[in-house]
């Protein structure tokens, strides 16, 4: 069987196939477990027969919109637009925050490179909230390889979530890189942070933010997390910030978070 498979193009060491046969250790890594989807066709099962079998992590139980604001109206947003994170993992989230002169958010272009938990994804949504203080319809437009099919406007809520969707489906532990802008509405009021929800653990996230007027004088990143996860009732208190100082170079901040986990990655800054 293990030369089947090297013949196959995913080969597996004998080791590491007595392992997932006692459950001594299971396929995780996309490379694994398309060598699952080979010996299914190698020993002619059904599609899907072996992987069913494999244990979910803890993190893919969770509910993926847990540690976002407003989740309920987020999650009936995803449910009229045919919406799930459970069929994808991110890779890297690289988040671009354009602030224009009058201090106030002008456009974030998101890159997102992700790997595919099942055969046939292809839809991904993009959501984003708003600072404002009077009704807003910020839009999500499509950069690179992937386009929008609809998206959803909460003007009193400031929020928009989009479909998007790639152009062709992705096949189980298959990578795609995507980008989109989204482009704010017309608003008076200076933002002071940025933040990015991860609902799963990414290999690695990145929030730049570039001021085109005059920068701030200090800023901070920060990680909301622990709270939710020890389930105390407020997730928002920042008695339970993680925190460190970030430098304002040339116009431009960036938090850099390899092996980000779950929760809110942030960037504040004083002006």
């Amino acid at each position: 069987m293990q030369q089947k498979l090297r013949a196959a193009g995913t080969p597996v060491a004998a080791a590491s196939l007595s392992y997932w046969q006692t459950g001594r250790s299971l396929p995780r890594r996309a490379s694994s477990l398309r060598a699952v989807d080979e010996l299914e066709r190698l020993l002619n099962l059904p599609a899907g027969h072996l992987s069913q079998l494999l244990p979910q992590r803890a993190e893919d139980n969770k509910r993926p919109w847990d540690v976002i604001s407003k989740r309920d109206l987020l999650h009936d947003c995803l449910e009229r637009l045919d919406l799930s994170v459970a069929r994808w993992r991110g890779v890297v989230n690289h988040d671009h925050v354009i602030i224009g002169p009058q201090r106030n958010e002008v456009s974030i272009t998101s890159t997102q490179l992700v790997h595919s938990k099942i055969d046939g994804m292809r839809a991904f949504p993009a959501i984003y909230f708003q600072d404002s203080l009077d009704p807003v319809s910020p839009s999500i437009v499509a950069v690179t390889n992937c386009v929008v099919v609809e998206q959803i406007q909460v003007p009193e809520e400031h929020l928009v979530v989009a479909r998007l969707e790639l152009p062709r489906a992705l096949e189980r532990g298959e990578p795609s890189l995507h980008a989109y802008r989204i482009e704010c509405a017309p608003s008076t009021v200076p933002s002071h942070r940025w933040e990015r929800s991860l609902a799963a653990k990414h290999d690695h996230l990145v929030n730049t933010v570039e001021f085109l007027g005059d920068p701030p004088t200090q800023a901070t990143g920060y990680y909301k997390g622990k709270a939710e996860i020890a389930g105390l009732p407020n997730p928002e208190d920042h008695r339970n910030l993680e925190s460190e100082p970030l430098k304002v170079s040339g116009g431009i901040i960036q938090q850099i978070a390899p092996q980000a986990l779950s929760g809110v990655h942030g960037v504040s800054w004083q002006w």
